[in-house]
């Protein structure tokens, strides 16, 4: 994925690599086994696996989205885990980040509806997401 921002960024499985757009290695990363902001780890045998990722507006944050229904939010410049929205129904098939609003849309063809942290501190798991079935 090559963002507006100018970062290009690559997952495979789990793992996550960050460049410029020139080119040059920002940073790499194991983000299914890495521990997300509550400390829970994932690896091994069925350790979750990365299926679909989007920098915020901003451009200084990357989500995450996992086969097992997790959305997790990584600081692209800190690379450090910031804050993991409620588990998704199924695995995460894609996302949209506005500035207000995080949309996924999972393999059972729902679309869930997150509202953004208003402060960096804030956890987004607290937050309750609207769950929309597809017609």
């Amino acid at each position: 994925m090559l963002d507006d921002s100018g970062y290009a960024v690559v997952g495979c499985g789990g793992l996550l690599r960050v460049f410029t757009a020139n080119g040059m290695h920002v940073w790499s990363a194991d983000v299914a086994a890495a521990a997300g902001p509550s400390g829970e780890r994932a690896s091994g045998v069925g350790a979750r696996q990365l299926s679909a990722l989007r920098v915020s507006p901003g451009g200084d944050v990357l989500l995450c989205g996992f086969d097992d229904g997790r959305c997790t939010a990584w600081s692209l410049h800190g690379r450090g885990a910031l804050f993991s929205f409620v588990p998704a129904p199924s695995r995460i098939t894609c996302l949209v980040a506005t500035e207000g609003h995080l949309l996924l849309g999972t393999a059972c063809s729902r679309l869930v509806l997150y509202l953004w942290p208003t402060e960096p501190a804030e956890n987004a798991r607290n937050t309750k997401p609207v769950t929309v079935d597809a017609l």
